[in-house]
C-alpha cells in the first residue's frame, strides 16, 4: 500500500496562500464535510474549489443523523454543489459517528450516493470509529460492499486497523485513516489522516456514467414498482373478498386471518419501496 498525506479542514477557510502551504509540505488529499446532519459548513464549497485549485485529490463526506431518512441527508450534502464539482469528487463517504441512527439508515444513505445517475454515482464508503460501530451501531458486518474510513486519533500516521479491525472490513478495504482531529496544521484547524493512494483513486472509470448503468437503475425501479403494483393487487382482492364474504359490513372473527398474508407482504415489501422512493429522489434531482 502507498500511504500519501490527507487534510480536513471542513469548518475553518482554505485559502490560496494555506492551500499551496500544505501542498509543498505534501499533503496531496483535501476532504470536505458536505453536510453535518444539520447544515452545510459555509466555506465547502469555496474550499473544494481552492483545494481543486492547487492540485489536490479531493473528496467529500456527509454525516447522517437519527432524523429524517439517510436519502434525505444524502440530498442535502449534494444540493447546490456544482456538477463539475461534484464529479471531481474522488469519493463521498456517509459519516457514522451521531448515536441513534438505525443502520437501516446507513444502508440507505449509500445506496443513494451510488445510484449511477450523474447527480450521485459514487463508490459506497463509510468514515467510522471502533467506538462507534461497535458500541453504537452492534458491530454489523454486512457493509463490507463500502469502503472504510476508519478514524483512531493516536497522533501517529501509522495504519492502526489491523491491530484492531471491526465491521467485517479486511485492512485491503480501509481507503483513509484519521489519526488526529482539530490540531493545527498551517493555521487552519484541521484533522488529519493518510490515504491508500490506489484505492482511492482506482475505480473512478467505472463510475462514471453510462446508459448501461442508467437503463439499469431504471430496470430495479421499473421492478420495484411492478411489486408494489402486484402489492395493490392483493389488496383490492383481500378487500373485495372480506366484502363478499360479510356483505352487511358487519364484524368478524375471521379478518385477521384473512388479512395477515396481505400484511406478511406489505412488511416484506418495506424495505424495496423504499429504495423505489430513493431511486426516484435522486434520478428527479436538479442540483
Amino acid at each position: 500500500m502507498i500511504w500519501i498525506k490527507g487534510v480536513d479542514a471542513s469548518f475553518d477557510t482554505l485559502t490560496p496562500k494555506k492551500a499551496k502551504a500544505l501542498r509543498e509540505d505534501g499533503f496531496e488529499v483535501y476532504w470536505q464535510c458536505l453536510w453535518t446532519g444539520g447544515q452545510r459548513p459555509g466555506p465547502a464549497i469555496e474550499n473544494l474549489q481552492v483545494a481543486r485549485a492547487n492540485g489536490f485529490t479531493i473528496c467529500g463526506y456527509i454525516s447522517v443523523a437519527p432524523h429524517h431518512t439517510g436519502s434525505w441527508h444524502v440530498l442535502r450534502g449534494r444540493e447546490g454543489i456544482p456538477q463539475d464539482l461534484w464529479d471531481d469528487l474522488a469519493l463521498v463517504v456517509v459519516d457514522v459517528e451521531l448515536e441513534g441512527i438505525p443502520n437501516e439508515m446507513i444502508r440507505e444513505a449509500v445506496e443513494a450516493l451510488a445510484i449511477p445517475v450523474p447527480s450521485f454515482n459514487k463508490r459506497r464508503a463509510i468514515y467510522t470509529a471502533y467506538f462507534a460501530w461497535v458500541g453504537q451501531q452492534g458491530d454489523p458486518q454486512d457493509f463490507t460492499d463500502c469502503l472504510l474510513c476508519n478514524a483512531l486519533w493516536d497522533g501517529n500516521e501509522d495504519f492502526d486497523f489491523p491491530s484492531l479491525p471491526y465491521g467485517g472490513w479486511t485492512p485491503e478495504q480501509v481507503v483513509c485513516e484519521q489519526y488526529t482531529g482539530g490540531g493545527d496544521v498551517w493555521g487552519l484547524n484541521a484533522d488529519l489522516d493518510v490515504w491508500n493512494e490506489e484505492l482511492l483513486l482506482q475505480g473512478d472509470e467505472r463510475m462514471k456514467y453510462t446508459d448501461e448503468k442508467l437503463d439499469a437503475a431504471f430496470t430495479a425501479v421499473l421492478t420495484t414498482l411492478a411489486s408494489a403494483l402486484d402489492l395493490a393487487n392483493e389488496a383490492g382482492n383481500a378487500i373485495s373478498h372480506h366484502v363478499n364474504t360479510h356483505p352487511g359490513g358487519g364484524p368478524t372473527i375471521t379478518t385477521a386471518g384473512e388479512m395477515q398474508a396481505l400484511n406478511d407482504k406489505i412488511n416484506a415489501n418495506e424495505a424495496e419501496l423504499a429504495k423505489f422512493k430513493t431511486a426516484i429522489e435522486a434520478a428527479t434531482h436538479v442540483s
